[in-house]
């Protein structure tokens, strides 16, 4: 499935019609809400739903950040197989 921000992937989730094991988000997203907006809103009311964030930001993005939403961080650009082992990680942590 796929959302253009993060209010359209929370409207997916709230839907209950599809089971979704892993939100793949940029960090930088439109709609006025980041990739650890949709993070916190995930942690809040889907726990279940692993998390994995990019950005090809290069300033400083704090680890504690991401801890406190169980997920990982994965710069862009990145090749396939990166991609794949990121996901793999995030899936089974």
């Amino acid at each position: 499935l796929e959302a253009e921000d993060g209010p359209s992937a929370l409207a997916l989730l709230g839907g209950g019609e599809n089971s979704i094991d892993l939100v793949l988000s940029d960090v930088v997203m439109p709609a006025g809400m980041s990739g650890l907006d949709l993070a916190r809103e995930l942690k809040r009311h889907y726990q279940g739903i692993k998390m994995l964030m990019t950005s090809g930001i290069r300033k400083e993005i704090h680890a504690r950040d991401l801890d406190e939403f169980g997920t990982t961080l994965l710069r862009k650009p990145c090749k396939l197989d990166e991609l794949a082992q990121a996901v793999r990680s995030s899936l089974d942590q």
